[in-house]
């Protein structure tokens, strides 16, 4: 087992224990967890805390975003005439994905952005 597994097995087993004890959906948790850990398990160069704040933004982006995000691909999916009623951990684990992929787009091009609008010379 590397070690990358190895510390990220507390966090999954407290996932575990909330999808259990809590009275959110299981598939939410569950894909708020696979949503923000798909980002982490890639990325070696960063320190613990910011991978810590990234997990806890997007888990928490999450479960709070599920419900829109599903509801977002079924009108998407509607425009090509699909019928399917998408589920909440799936919208859970889109939400969590995309949350820290703007996170470091905006960190990446902040100054870019910046000098476009002339707060930066």
């Amino acid at each position: 087992m590397t070690q990358t597994a190895q510390e990220m097995l507390p966090t999954a087993a407290g996932v575990t224990y909330l999808t259990f004890l809590s009275s959110m959906p299981p598939d939410m948790v569950l894909g708020a967890f696979a949503g923000s850990v798909i980002f982490l398990l890639g990325v070696n160069n960063k320190p613990k805390w910011q991978w810590l704040l990234y997990f806890l933004v997007a888990f928490l982006a999450g479960l709070f975003g599920a419900e829109s995000v599903a509801d977002i691909g079924e009108s998407m999916l509607g425009f090509i005439r699909i019928d399917v009623q998408l589920s909440r951990g799936l919208g859970a684990m889109f939400s969590a994905a995309c949350t820290i992929n703007v996170i470091s787009w905006f960190r990446d091009n902040a100054t870019v952005l910046l000098r476009k609008k002339g707060g930066i010379a």
